[in-house]
């Protein structure tokens, strides 16, 4: 199977869930339309797509492209959540919500997941296709592309693991926050999670990349 073809649907469905997080934004509020309405939420769509489709085009992995919409998307959607106010004159427009909303937060971590079988499935149907263009046997290549993609759920779940105790960081952090006055070091707290994020990429690409050697 063509690599390029198994990104398609999985990039439509991350351009869905995108769209969705980026209507339920409270910086919707700004725009003096009704973007949740026919057909601004088409239009929404197709631009959200549109801005996916060079990671459907790339010759290499899709990952770093994908990320690169799917990352600030979902961070605008959740502007209105966050308890620092980045840009203060937006209140006046009532754009902070405060409180965690559930379905942004299950949406955003559907994106991520998205974002992870995306690469996982790209690169394994790349290493197979890389296999047989050297003359390696398909019963080997195919054993080899269930060997990548296994190997990319465990790095799922250690990353799930991660996610989930990073979380629990913040969490005490917002804890010892409201308890004590920790102002500069909850301002730290989310630079040191992109920093963390950013890194996290940094590295797999390179991992992928001497795999794929």
């Amino acid at each position: 199977m063509n690599p390029r073809l198994a990104r398609a649907p999985l990039l439509v469905a991350l351009a869905f869930v995108l769209s969705f997080l980026v209507l339920g934004s409270s910086l919707t509020r700004l725009v003096p339309l009704d973007l949740a309405a026919w057909p601004f939420n088409l239009l929404v769509f197709l631009v959200v797509l549109g801005l996916l489709a060079p990671a459907l085009l790339a010759r290499g992995s899709p990952l770093p492209l994908a990320v690169a919409v799917a990352l600030p998307l979902v961070t605008l959607a959740a502007y209105g959540e966050s308890k620092l106010d980045w840009l203060r004159t937006l209140k006046d427009f009532g754009v902070s919500e405060g409180g965690v909303s559930a379905p942004r937060l299950m949406l955003a971590l559907l994106a991520l997941a998205l974002l992870w079988a995306l690469h996982a499935i790209d690169f394994a149907l790349r290493l197979r296709e890389r296999a047989l263009s050297r003359g390696v046997p398909e019963v080997q290549a195919s054993l080899a592309f269930w060997m990548s993609v296994k190997r990319s759920g465990a790095a799922a779940g250690f990353a799930l693991g991660v996610t989930a105790l990073l979380a629990v960081l913040v969490l005490a952090a917002a804890a010892l926050g409201d308890r004590f006055d920790l102002g500069a070091f909850a301002f730290v707290v989310p630079l040191v999670a992109t920093a963390l994020v950013v890194a996290g990429a940094v590295v797999l690409i390179r991992g992928s990349a001497n795999q794929a050697e």
